[in-house]
This record gives C-alpha cells, structure tokens and sequence, in this order.
C-alpha cells in the first residue's frame, strides 16, 4: 500500500511579497495545491484566466479576491476558513494577503451533465 502523509501547516518560510506553490496531489482530472502567500498581490493589470473551475479556501491569514468581466471589478475578502468556487475563465487576481496566510486551492474540469 502507497500512502502518502504530510501536515498542510508544516509550511516553508517565503520571502516577504512573494508566494510559494506546492502540488499535493495531481489526478487526470485535476491538482490540489497548497498555496503561502506572504504580504502578496497579483502583478498591476495580472488576471489569471484558468480553462478549470477552482475551489480556493483560506485555512489561515486574511486575503482579497478581484474578480472582473473586463466592465465591472468587485472585491471579496476571505479570512481564515472562508472558500469560494471559481468558475472557468473567470478573470481573477489577488489584491493582497496578509502575513502568512495559507491557502488549499482545488482544481478541477467541469463535468457534462451526460458523464
């Protein structure tokens, strides 16, 4: 039997504005990461566009979400235990993070209503 263990709060230490990222498990349909942010933002004018649906939650630290249809912007905040779904190619950003926060990112396909 494989297993593999690990403890999500077992984090390295990253330099201050930056993020680290860490695939904890890849499967044909989809990753889980585990993503430490430090005092970051997403780059000035920086959108990711990901053809996969995502679930983010906070499991520690304090973070905000911009979401934009290129016409309006708006802004979540997510403090620790808060999650959202993100539908593919929804344009999205970080505005910023605090001090260690730690995030477990799900990625995965859509799936037809025929599968």
């Amino acid at each position: 039997m494989l297993l593999v263990k690990g403890n999500l709060f077992d984090t390295p230490s990253i330099p201050s504005a930056s993020e680290h990222f860490e695939v904890l498990l890849q499967e044909s349909g989809g990753q889980i990461e585990r993503i430490i942010s430090h005092h970051y933002a997403s780059p000035p004018d920086f959108w990711y566009d990901s053809p996969q649906s995502e679930w983010v939650v906070l499991l520690r630290g304090q973070a905000a979400l911009e979401f934009t249809d290129n016409t309006n912007t708006e802004t979540i905040l997510l403090n620790s235990g808060d999650y959202c779904r993100i539908a593919p190619r929804q344009r999205h950003r970080i505005a910023w993070t605090a001090e260690n926060t730690l995030w477990l990112a799900v990625h995965f396909a859509e799936s037809s209503p025929c599968d």
